[in-house]
């Protein structure tokens, strides 16, 4: 897996220029809720009060979805 190093809070557009394309979504959950984030997408997460949070990994298939998602971030990779 791969962890992205730009902050959000604070990116360094130099090492990252494409963040600049980059727009948050802002979500809200309450209590009760559940936010499901699909494997392979970057996320911040912040909590604004005493918080129990519980989150759980899956090895997700590395079928051809995977090798989609590799071969964009190559090509992107090119264009730098």
């Amino acid at each position: 897996h791969e962890w992205i190093s730009v902050d959000p809070q604070n990116p360094d557009y130099n090492a990252h220029p494409m963040f600049r394309h980059a727009r948050p979504v802002n979500v809200s959950v309450g209590p009760g809720e559940v936010l499901y984030l699909p494997a392979m997408w970057y996320h911040q997460v912040r909590q604004d009060d005493d918080t129990f949070a519980v989150n759980y990994w899956y090895d997700m298939s590395y079928d051809s979805r995977y090798v989609h998602n590799r071969l964009i971030a190559s090509l992107m990779e090119l264009d730098r």
